[in-house]
């Protein structure tokens, strides 16, 4: 909320309507998708018990990033919403933000490459560790190592950003090309990506993958009983808020 609210400057108002739009939305996921949600982790624990589980992480995490994709769909009514609310000011601002960034990270990729590195070490080290605990010495060295033999495709990156924004802002002016566009970038934002940024990144995500059945052999038995309960934990608390919202 914060984060819209710094890109597009919203009134009062604005920032009631969509808090509220956005937990209608929040709502809606939790009833149809939170058991769903649910079982995926589940099923992600019990294989963590079977023979075939050197492929268990790569596995997750595409289980894990279908659910995530999924649930942006929810959100499709409040940024409808949200989209339509907007005055021609407020688009201006988004895009000077918005250009100011990818300016930045140009900048950056130019100048100091170890920074936009650092920084995705930084969330890959953040995302292992809210499942599996922390990680040993050992362990970030190979993450490291990683993001040095395995550059993420930051150039196509930077361009795909650019491309989405020129198309948002040619749109001004046509209500309802906005709104599609917006719903779709929620919704289904690898649809818009452009080629090279396509085809780059899913060359990198198959070697992501490789690299976490790899962090996968490295971890000891208290990494793995910490996954095994943060999964299990997480899945229940997923069904206890179903079971709640359902029964409103």
């Amino acid at each position: 909320m914060a984060q819209i609210d710094n890109y597009f400057d919203l009134n009062q108002k604005q920032e009631h309507e969509l808090r509220r739009n956005m937990n209608e939305d929040l709502n809606h996921l939790r009833r149809e998708r939170f058991d769903k949600m649910a079982k995926t982790l589940r099923q992600i624990e019990q294989q963590t018990k079977t023979p075939e589980s050197n492929k268990l992480m790569s596995s997750a995490y595409v289980d894990l990033q279908s659910e995530y994709w999924q649930s942006h769909k929810y959100f499709k009514p409040s940024t409808h919403k949200f989209i339509s609310s907007l005055s021609p000011s407020q688009l201006s601002s988004f895009e000077k933000k918005v250009r100011k960034e990818i300016s930045e990270s140009r900048e950056a990729l130019a100048k100091h490459p170890d920074s936009l590195n650092q920084d995705l070490i930084s969330s890959y080290q953040d995302g292992l560790e809210f499942w599996i605990g922390d990680l040993s010495p050992a362990q970030k060295e190979l993450l490291t190592r990683f993001t040095k033999e395995h550059p993420f495709p930051w150039q196509e990156k930077i361009k795909n950003s650019e491309t989405l924004l020129d198309q948002f802002t040619s749109m001004q002016g046509d209500s309802a090309k906005m709104k599609s566009f917006s719903e779709k970038f929620v919704a289904e934002n690898k649809s818009l990506r452009i080629p090279e940024y396509t085809q780059a990144l899913a060359s990198y995500d198959k070697e992501f993958q490789t690299f976490l059945d790899m962090i996968w052999t490295t971890l000891d038995q208290k990494q793995r009983s910490h996954l095994r309960e943060n999964l299990l934990g997480r899945a229940s608390k997923l069904e206890e808020l179903a079971r709640r919202e359902n029964n409103l």
